[in-house]
């Protein structure tokens, strides 16, 4: 008959496992500690400098309500703040017309048929339109050579038809 032998568990190796873990964890605990202290004394606080410049705050009193881009690069385009267009109702086309030191923008304008069409994002509206950039940079001999953009500020609203009219001031 033979002879079976039962495995045993062996407890010696099980012991020195646990320990083995808990040194492991004790001396990571101690590498951290040292790594703290090290970048502590690395970077002495002491000898840095408080900054002098101070932070002003800048309010804009006028927001722009139109602003004509005319580049190259990036395009010809009119750009109208979100409150004109609000003001207008939101209109897909527009019609623009001009007087001696205004325009007049809306869905109804006399005598003008040549409607533009509107691109909205969040927060504005764009007519990408070369010919209206050219016509309105001669007509009021805006200058460009040292800038892309000019930004216009004041305006007022008036109706006709019953349909919403903002004159923006061109300075």
């Amino acid at each position: 008959m033979a002879v079976v032998k039962r495995w045993s568990k062996p407890k010696v190796k099980y012991e020195n496992m646990r320990e083995e873990y808990e040194n492991k964890e004790t001396i990571e605990e101690t590498v951290e500690e040292i790594e703290e202290v090290t970048q502590e004394q690395q970077y002495n606080l002491e000898n840095f400098k408080a900054s002098k410049s101070k932070q002003k705050s800048v309010i804009k009193i006028n927001q722009g309500v139109a602003t004509i881009i005319n580049t190259e690069k990036s395009g010809k385009r009119i750009v109208f703040s979100n409150n004109v267009m609000e003001e207008l109702g939101n209109p897909p086309k527009i019609l623009i017309s001009c007087s001696d030191n205004a325009i007049a923008v809306g869905e109804r304008l006399p005598d003008n048929q040549n409607f533009l069409s509107i691109k909205y994002s969040k927060t504005k509206g764009t007519i990408y339109s070369a010919g209206i950039v050219n016509e309105l940079t001669e007509m009021y001999q805006l200058d460009f050579s040292n800038r892309t953009s000019i930004t216009f500020s004041e305006v007022n609203y008036t109706t006709y038809e019953n349909y919403k009219v903002a004159i923006i001031t061109i300075d």
